[in-house]
């Protein structure tokens, strides 16, 4: 396991502490570089920033699904870089859900299954692994639903059964990418007072991508993209 990602002085303990992250898309020549960004324990953070700016890219280096040029990216006290692929893996896993704009349910497994997909990871017991499934279920409103296939289900359903899965096993970090996006208003504010339920409960941390401003006020704190890049890397 990867050795503890360095304080070098800052004040306090974060979830999220990127330094000098440098990220790069040869073939586009697409670039993103990240002084500094920091998300405490337990903190909402709502990300906005015009298309195409790297917002969704950010999210997968925060995730370790992305590996940085450059920098360090730590998570929870772990330094990514300092990992293998499998290691990295892993400790995505355990420590970081991930909701996704287009839900990402495997189609051949029911809402039970979709849920608890990281149960499938070594020592976990199947009557905790039940137990947790019936407590998502509840707080989501998807116990009827347990059995059910999501293309059996509505949108806002498909909402809810991803952001079970993201919350499943407690993890500390919840990176969230334009949840909302495919829903109406109303099923849109629905999912996110779930999201948010789910996430107080749990003790997460959560980073939001938006481009709802009316959001905005739910949050902690609301960071631009542009606030975090480097001024080179602002468009022209």
């Amino acid at each position: 396991m990867a050795n503890s990602f360095p304080s070098d002085g800052s004040p306090g303990d974060f979830c999220v502490d990127l330094r000098e992250v440098y990220y790069r898309v040869a073939s586009s020549g697409f670039e993103l570089r990240i002084e500094q960004f920091q998300i405490p324990f337990r903190e909402k953070v709502a990300l906005t920033g015009p298309s195409g700016t790297g917002k969704t890219t950010l999210l997968g280096l925060i995730s370790g699904r992305i590996t940085p040029l450059e920098g360090r990216i730590g998570i929870a006290g772990q330094s990514l870089g300092e990992m293998s692929q499998p290691e990295r893996e892993r400790f995505r896993l355990r420590h970081i859900g991930i909701v996704f704009q287009e839900f990402r349910l495997i189609d051949y497994l029911n809402v039970a299954e979709n849920i608890a997909l990281k149960s499938r990871l070594p020592g976990s017991s199947f009557v905790q692994v039940q137990e947790q499934v019936e407590e998502i279920a509840e707080r989501l409103r998807l116990t009827h639903l347990l059995r059910r296939h999501p293309r059996q289900l509505s949108q806002g359903e498909r909402q809810r059964a991803a952001i079970g899965r993201a919350i499943f096993g407690q993890p500390e970090l919840i990176l969230a990418d334009e949840p909302t996006g495919n829903l109406d208003a109303n099923t849109a504010a629905q999912s996110l007072d779930f999201l948010f339920q789910a996430v107080e409960s749990a003790g997460s941390t959560l980073l939001l991508v938006t481009h709802d401003t009316s959001l905005l006020p739910r949050f902690d704190r609301h960071i631009e993209l542009h606030a975090l890049l480097k001024p080179s890397d602002l468009p022209v």
